[in-house]
């Protein structure tokens, strides 16, 4: 009789897995337009992302301070208005930084998704599948961290995507202050520099 019900027992004790379709489907649609960040801005809250404090309250407030700070102390860098979202999805807490920098003619903007809770990776062939392509590049330089970079990135136009995970207990996450999944996407615009239009001046004359 005992025999019936150790089906039903072994289902109720399993670990559920980790619902990366989901998951990577919330940073798609998030990150999908951070070529502008206005665009960028009102897809994020249409999605039901609602922003989060950026202090110490919560994981994401404490790199999102950190990363000001580091940019505070560079000369000829001017930071683009972005923002700290959160969102529950799939039964897991997922974080959002949307930012931008500009300098020297270029300006760089970038859309990170954050579950620091994760304890697993998602598996490369689950990443292929959702990417429709190999990735680039994939490292797993030890400790069991897993990097997985793609060329160009998540749409023509972005410069790179990437999909990472770093266990808690490594010391490369408590350096960084990044544990669990991360997901990345950036673009990259280039603009006129000043010796640019000196030397379109010089052309005209």
């Amino acid at each position: 009789m005992l025999a019936l019900f150790l089906p039903f027992l072994a289902a109720a004790g399993a670990t559920p897995s980790y619902p990366a379709d989901e998951v990577l489907a919330a940073f798609a649609t998030a990150c999908s337009t951070v070529e502008d960040l206005a665009v960028a801005k009102a897809g994020i809250a249409a999605a039901g992302w609602k922003p989060v404090a950026e202090d110490d309250s919560n994981p994401l407030g404490k790199l999102v301070m950190l990363g000001k700070a580091a940019v505070s102390g560079m000369k000829d860098v001017e930071p683009l208005a972005g923002g700290s979202y959160g969102k529950m999805v799939a039964g897991r807490q997922l974080y959002l930084a949307l930012s931008g920098a500009a300098s020297s003619g270029m300006t760089v903007k970038g859309c990170r998704v954050y579950d620091f809770a994760a304890t697993a990776p998602i598996t490369a062939k689950a990443l292929e599948d959702w990417a429709v392509r190999a990735p680039n590049e994939m490292k797993e330089p030890g400790q069991g961290v897993m990097l997985a970079t793609w060329n160009p990135g998540m749409k023509p136009g972005h410069s790179e995507m990437q999909v990472g995970y770093v266990p808690a207990a490594s010391p490369i996450g408590k350096a960084l202050g990044v544990t669990g999944l991360n997901f990345a996407t950036s673009a990259m615009d280039f603009t006129t520099t000043d010796l640019d239009k000196s030397m379109m001046e010089i052309e005209k004359k």
